[in-house]
């Protein structure tokens, strides 16, 4: 069973701190929380509204662990580093697309999933079943593809490409 605690440290060293580069669809970001993901979150009283970059490290923290990682029941990956590879990406390219990116993965590795980018229990039995190293690296190459076809059909967003791609490898 995966942790949130040895899988965090790895989005935050991704995310960084405060940006807001006008580049960036994302907008104000902060611990790679965007102001408009906040905003909806505080809109329906889940947290305390703020501007993004007053957001402590701290409260960064519990947002990922109630929204990202207790929601999409991350734990329920044996593997630690698949585990914290699915994590760490869905922040980055969105929930649905990285569930979606995982179900095709295990797909290639012999599973038989539908791909709707709902993480249940068939695809966590398909994500356990597979060989980890296996999924990680079918994984890379999926997001590797991914950024690099989003880069050339958004020449704008090419700034981002290295760093997208550095993280597709990690």
């Amino acid at each position: 069973m995966a942790r949130f605690e040895d899988a965090i440290g790895t989005v935050l060293a991704h995310e960084g701190g405060f940006v807001d580069n006008p580049a960036d669809p994302g907008g104000r970001t902060n611990f790679g929380i965007t102001q408009g993901y906040y905003d909806g979150l505080a809109a329906h009283g889940k947290v305390e509204p703020l501007d993004v970059k007053d957001l402590t490290i701290d409260q960064a923290k519990a947002i990922y662990q109630q929204f990202w990682w207790n929601a999409f029941q991350y734990e329920a990956i044996n593997d630690q580093t698949v585990a914290t590879k699915v994590f760490d990406e869905a922040v980055n390219v969105g929930s649905r697309r990285m569930h979606k990116f995982t179900q095709q993965a295990c797909n290639v590795l012999g599973q038989n999933l539908i791909v709707d980018g709902n993480l249940g229990p068939k695809s966590f039995e398909a994500i356990n079943a597979c060989d980890p190293q296996a999924l990680v690296t079918q994984l890379r190459s999926e997001l590797a593809t991914y950024y690099t076809n989003l880069a050339n059909a958004k020449p704008e967003l090419k700034i981002f490409l290295r760093n997208w791609l550095r993280r597709a490898a990690s």
